[in-house]
């Protein structure tokens, strides 16, 4: 009922908005008349009634500015005037100069309320101009949802539309902010003329343009939406190419106006193929799943207070003593309703936002409570533990994990740090400098994943690096494929060379053991000796397993 009393409402608002003039013009002829029959039934203008006259001619004056409301105020005073007896009873006539006299009070009244008016409304036009336009391109902004809404109510069949542009900064670079507003201005009416004229678009930031359309006849395909960036933009001499990803979603609405939740699929859609290097995305086609994953980094914070997250540690053997040297702290999240999550399902997510700080110190505060158990039951152990590059870019992150060691009365050679190599690259100077610091303060420091990115060997020489992790995409095949035999033992001799120790991760046989052992391997991980074990049963299988 509430929706329908509102639907109704912005219909007659919108009737009203259309024929404004004739309306309210109407209005106040219909207002005067009924004063004048208001003055003449009560006696004439020798009684107070005639100054209700004022509320037509200010009426009209505030909706339609001065000229009509200088002819209400001519139309006010001759009914008033000649055509008003001061008394009806006796019929007398007024004096000219009291008649007219009040016809120019009319018309000074009507004046001054329609100048006003037109100021107020000249005022409000150019608020409203920059309320819904950028400031900068002039272009239609976010806030034009609103405006759109007034005239238009979107039913049927819609296609909603997010265009991002990839290359902003090297667009900049190249011809400074004002040719990007020029190459985003030519940007709009590209996708303006592509559009159908009822058509909705806006630049919503300096990246990002909405559009959407109601027209049942349009068809996207994605070959015309390729074809709208496939054109050289031309600012001052330089030639510019503008990188564009796409994400379009079909809805089938009915009488609703327009709000900017309607296009958080689509926003969706677009950055999923920014994410993986594609023009254009149907959210409908490919990526339902990734709301999925971001109603489940929503819920992080809530999982992480009601103690659905713990650890498992993973055993690395030294493959001279066949003893287990070190424990690998591993994340798992049983979720309430989806079960037990996977690290490799949430941790890329996590990752690409601050969650990953208060993620890496749960792991570090339970690791350290576990490296506690070990020494209280006087067992030596090692541990190790998975950080972000995101946390070497907190710069309290050293000082942070320094104060959690100290704490806990730990030495810092009790455990080793992880980094993943193609995360490690991304800023090798400020990598280099934070790994430094920690590894000054006693941490050992492990490249995990090594040969995964594909980054340069060169940099490797550029950290003071204890151990490399051969990633168990190599390892899990060596038994069998010559190449990744090859390319394990090429990492091997490197790691060697640089005075580092190997781990090879994924060893399920004992023919790639043995296979390791002669390629002089030092350390190993794999279902082979242990699937990673809870948190609450690590110490009773290190009891029962050392020394055997």
């Amino acid at each position: 009922m509430e929706k329908s009393a509102k639907t109704m409402f912005g219909e007659m608002k919108r009737w009203i908005n259309k024929y404004h003039t004739p309306f309210y013009l109407s209005a106040c002829i219909i207002m005067i008349l009924l004063v004048y029959v208001l003055v003449y039934n009560t006696g004439g203008i020798k009684y107070v009634y005639s100054h209700t006259m004022y509320i037509p001619i200010l009426i009209c004056g505030l909706a339609l500015g001065r000229y009509w409301a200088l002819l209400i105020a001519v139309i006010a005073g001759v009914l008033l005037g000649p055509f008003m007896p001061i008394e009806v009873t006796t019929g007398e006539s007024q004096a000219f100069i009291n008649w007219f006299y009040r016809l120019l009070i009319f018309v000074l009244i009507g004046g001054l309320s329609g100048f006003a008016s037109e100021i107020n409304k000249a005022n409000k036009a150019t608020i409203t101009g920059l309320l819904y336009h950028h400031m900068d391109t002039e272009l239609p902004n976010i806030n034009s949802v609103k405006s759109f809404n007034e005239t238009h109510v979107v039913s049927g069949e819609c296609v909603f539309l997010s265009i991002i542009i990839a290359n902003e900064d090297s667009i900049v670079t190249t011809v400074g902010m004002n040719g990007y507003y020029e190459v985003l201005q030519t940007l709009y009416m590209k996708i303006k003329d592509y559009l159908p004229d009822d058509a909705f678009i806006a630049q919503i930031d300096s990246v990002k343009f909405w559009a959407m359309t109601g027209n049942k006849e349009k068809r996207f395909s994605g070959q015309e939406l390729d074809d709208l960036f496939d054109d050289k933009y031309i600012v001052g001499s330089r030639p510019l190419y503008v990188d564009a990803n796409i994400g379009f979603l079909r809805k089938t609405l009915k009488n609703a106006e327009l709000e900017a939740s309607m296009f958080y699929e689509c926003d969706i859609a677009a950055y999923y193929a920014r994410k993986h290097h594609l023009t254009y995305v149907d959210y409908q086609d490919t990526v339902e799943h990734e709301s999925k994953d971001m109603q489940l980094l929503a819920g992080f914070t809530e999982a992480m207070d009601n103690g659905e997250f713990y650890l498992v540690y993973q055993p690395v053997f030294d493959l001279e003593s066949m003893q287990p040297i070190l424990f690998e702290a591993l994340i798992r999240w049983e979720h309430h309703k989806r079960g037990l999550i996977m690290p490799d399902k949430f941790i890329s997510m996590i990752e690409e936002t601050q969650l990953i700080h208060r993620l890496t110190d749960f792991v570090i505060k339970r690791t350290l409570a576990k490296l506690t158990e070990f020494r209280v039951g006087g067992m030596s152990v090692k541990m190790s533990v998975n950080i972000s590059v995101r946390n070497l870019y907190d710069p309290n992150f050293c000082d942070k994990i320094l104060h959690m060691f100290s704490e806990n009365k730990i030495d810092p050679s009790k455990v080793e740090l992880e980094i993943t190599e193609n995360l490690m690259m991304e800023d090798s100077q400020k990598g280099k400098k934070v790994l430094t610091a920690l590894s000054d303060e006693g941490f050992s420091i492990s490249i995990d994943d090594f040969g995964k990115g594909y980054s340069s060997l060169a940099y490797l020489s550029r950290y003071r690096l204890n151990t490399i992790k051969i990633d168990k995409e190599f390892v899990l095949n060596m038994a069998y494929d010559k190449t990744d035999q090859n390319i394990v033992k090429a990492a091997i001799v490197l790691a060697h060379e640089l005075n580092c120790k190997v781990v090879a991760e994924g060893v399920e046989n004992e023919k790639t053991l043995k296979m390791l052992k002669t390629m002089n391997c030092d350390y190993a991980q794999g279902f082979y000796y242990a699937k990673p074990i809870h948190e609450d049963e690590v110490i009773t299988w290190y009891q029962n397993n050392m020394g055997k």
